[in-house]
């Protein structure tokens, strides 16, 4: 277990937080009231989420063996599509 707290882990830690992190948003937006949803939910996308897998992940491809590294670049791939995805429609938009 103290191994895992090593810096060596970062990215295959950021691939799970990333993923668990889905599941906890999936499950605010099922089991939480609305009004309380509004709020929390954006606190946690940004705060709990997305901030730490990017640490997580800038960190595994920092250090660690391969597999660290591969994890980290999994994550800030995922992190940086929907982005493009978002800036490439908007451009295909607008020229139509």
């Amino acid at each position: 277990m103290i191994s895992l707290l090593k810096r060596e882990w970062h990215g295959v830690l950021a691939l799970i937080w990333l993923l668990c992190g889905l599941g906890v948003e999936v499950a605010i937006e099922c089991f939480v009231d609305e009004l309380v949803r509004e709020y929390f939910s954006v606190m946690w996308i940004f705060a709990g989420w997305l901030v730490p897998a990017f640490l997580l992940a800038i960190s595994g491809l920092r250090r660690g063996n391969i597999a660290n590294r591969v994890c980290g670049a999994l994550v800030l791939i995922a992190l940086a599509a929907p982005l493009v995805f978002i800036i490439w429609a908007s451009l295909i938009l607008r020229n139509h």
